[in-house]
């Protein structure tokens, strides 16, 4: 019995010790996945996510697994899948102790959901990114802005101000004028249609006023009609 204790017990210390290894990435393992970062910069997405995928196929509880997760996600959305993106986004969140990678990770979550339409979950994406306290501040110019439109989009005009305000006074050449531009808005138009007869648009104007919608008729020359 004492001998078969000792056996389990050696097996034990050797898995665990296997297990170590395992967690502890090779130089050119690491170089490997910091080419895939690259290869994500030249837009080689199906490159690095293999290299993402092979990395976390071998290290998968390694303590920078979170940037493999990050690139693989990264490289999942360059190819539209966005739900495997968002997958690998929040499993980097989850195992990173890193407060750069989150914000970035909360960021490019909030670009999802935005582009899905789904304004209150990027909202909320956008607000964790900013809660972390990243140095990255052009990143942030970025992030203030698009929750500024986010906020906007909800029709939260006064709520917006304070974020595009910040991107305004980042000084970022990107998104500075661009927040500047929308810091005053209180409304948002859509347009009904479009009339080469003046008539029809009136006759489409009075409809929606006595529908409720504050409607109008606005002239616009196109290739010269």
């Amino acid at each position: 019995m004492r001998n078969r204790q000792r056996w389990i017990t050696g097996t034990l210390a050797a898995v665990a010790a296997a297990a170590g290894v395992a967690c502890t990435a090779s130089n050119t393992d690491r170089q490997a996945l910091a080419q895939g970062f690259a290869q994500y910069q030249a837009r080689q997405f199906d490159e690095a996510e293999a290299a993402a995928s092979a990395y976390l196929a071998k290290y998968p509880t390694a303590e920078d697994a979170d940037e493999a997760y990050y690139l693989r996600g990264l490289a999942r959305l360059g190819r539209g899948d966005k739900g495997g993106a968002a997958q690998d986004l929040t499993t980097a969140i989850d195992k990173s102790r890193r407060n750069d990678l989150k914000a970035k990770a909360w960021r490019v979550l909030g670009d999802i959901a935005y582009d899905g339409v789904r304004f209150a979950e990027a909202r909320t994406d956008y607000q964790n990114s900013l809660a972390i306290n990243a140095p990255d501040a052009a990143d942030k110019s970025y992030v203030n802005y698009r929750l500024g439109v986010v906020l906007q989009n909800q029709g939260l005009w006064e709520q917006a101000r304070p974020y595009l305000d910040k991107a305004a006074a980042s000084g970022d050449a990107t998104f500075a004028q661009r927040a500047r531009d929308r810091a005053g808005l209180r409304y948002f138009t859509l347009q009904f249609g479009a009339f080469r007869d003046t008539a029809n648009a009136n006759s489409l104007a009075r409809e929606l006023k006595a529908a409720g919608i504050d409607a109008g008729v606005f002239p616009e020359s196109h290739d010269g009609q």
